[in-house]
């Protein structure tokens, strides 16, 4: 008897997901919201749930008070909804979810990283029944990806480092290394990005935030927050960064050139990188300082803007920072992240990629975060501020070796599967599709 799949068509996804269609197993779908229902509905598929739909119907669930994984304040669009109104939608959340599971008769779940609360309430109802919930994570290597040993961060399974490579996995790690060592090995998600001040980008900004608010007016506001996520925000700050770009401006940096260079990739704001991979470091206003604090007097901590929010220092929130903490320094987008890290005495990430190329680049990385380069050998895994601190200032700490990280990525791609199930240019092509499929065929072990 053929397994039956719950595919979590969550924006992208609902173009994507029914487009992965197997003999060899039965899909059935489910969505948060009425477009994405629209869109899967569109491919030729049915679908069996959707939260907007059954949201005001919906008697919210009894649960424990300890009942989540992490907590709130994960879920990074919901956290101004007072207390007790949270409880009533994480209730609706589980009913929906157990109503999903055991009247869609699943056997296997397919979803993306944890990213928001109803993610994580579908994990959780999904383990209560036994049934396993398949998330993925790209790799940096181009066209690869992996299933997570739990969806609620990217680290790989230790056994990771039992895996043997191959001949070919060695030459397929050394290309990659080399692309780095040449300063082209920048993630999927980090090219072809739209140049600061392009007015495509405000247009398009424009209209994806007028069309939220006229969706979001439609519902209460706990709903809409509930099903969309705050999308006016997120697009309303697209704009003021377009605005503030054209009108402000950075600091020069000189300091460049007179002290060691710590370097701390800025990450995308808000973020399942933040919230859920790096909880507890999740401000990085705080992170900021925090690391300051850790250096020594010949040491400046060089941060560059996230590719995807050229901007976000010309912020307020930002300028303040930089006018209080004199050791801290602030680089736009367009500074390419390969100079920094060459120049990097050390690097401080919580899962940047900039950390792994890092590795291979021979720097020292230091890791606040869950990432997938974790168990690559010569990672500073820190646990505290004060642990970073003294391994920075005594020179007490890990160093890459150039070998071990080759076999590191080497393992890292004999592990991967082939394909890339997030959103780039050949994310629907033919042979990504296939690629996908046979992907969730192998891991259904089917």
């Amino acid at each position: 008897m053929k397994k039956k799949v719950l595919f979590f068509a969550r924006e992208y996804q609902a173009d994507f997901f029914p487009l992965l269609r197997s003999p060899k197993y039965d899909a059935y779908y489910v969505t948060l919201t009425l477009e994405e229902k629209r869109r899967v509905e569109a491919k030729g598929q049915p679908v069996f749930a959707c939260f907007e739909e059954m949201y005001d119907t919906l008697t919210p669930d009894q649960f424990p008070d300890n009942y989540s994984l992490t907590s709130f304040a994960s879920d990074r669009f919901m956290g101004s909804i007072p207390l007790a109104e949270r409880r009533t939608i994480l209730g609706k959340e589980i009913a929906f979810w157990r109503f999903a599971l055991e009247e869609g008769k699943a056997d296997a779940v397919i979803n993306e990283t944890v990213a928001i609360e109803a993610s994580e309430v579908l994990f959780i109802e999904a383990k209560k029944r036994e049934i396993p919930y398949y998330s993925w994570m790209s790799l940096p290597v181009p066209n690869t990806f992996y299933f997570q040993h739990t969806p609620m961060y990217n680290e790989l399974d230790q056994r990771i480092q039992e895996i043997q490579p191959g001949d070919e996995d060695f030459t397929r790690a050394e290309m990659y290394m080399e692309k780095v060592r040449q300063g082209a090995g920048a993630p999927f998600y980090a090219q072809n990005l739209k140049k600061r001040g392009n007015p495509v980008v405000l247009l398009k900004s424009f209209k994806r935030w007028f069309l939220a608010k006229k969706q979001s007016a439609k519902h209460s506001r706990n709903k809409s927050l509930a099903v969309f996520g705050n999308p006016q925000q997120v697009f309303g700050t697209q704009m003021r960064l377009y605005f503030l770009s054209l009108f402000r401006k950075y600091r020069k940096p000189e300091e460049l050139k007179q002290f060691e260079l710590v370097f701390y990739p800025m990450h995308f704001e808000p973020e399942a990188t933040l919230r859920y991979m790096s909880e507890f470091y999740s401000n990085q206003v705080a992170t900021m300082e925090n690391i300051s604090k850790c250096l020594k007097t010949n040491q400046i901590l060089v941060v560059k803007e996230h590719p995807q929010q050229p901007g976000m220092f010309l912020t307020n929130m930002f300028r303040k920072l930089q006018r209080n903490y004199s050791n801290i320094l602030f680089l736009p987008a367009e500074i390419p992240t390969s100079d920094l890290i060459r120049e990097a005495t050390a690097i401080v990430t919580l899962t940047s990629t900039a950390g792994f190329e890092g590795l291979i680049l021979g720097k020292p990385v230091f890791v606040l975060g869950k990432v997938f380069y974790n168990q690559c050998p010569g990672v500073n895994k820190i646990q505290s501020y004060e642990e970073l601190r003294q391994k920075l200032r005594a020179l007490s700490y890990a160093k890459p070796s150039a070998e071990k990280v080759k076999h590191f990525v080497a393992q890292m791609i004999r592990h991967a599967n082939t394909g890339n199930p997030y959103p780039h240019a050949n994310l629907c092509t033919s042979d990504n599709i296939a690629a996908v499929t046979h992907a969730i065929e192998k891991q259904l072990e089917i």
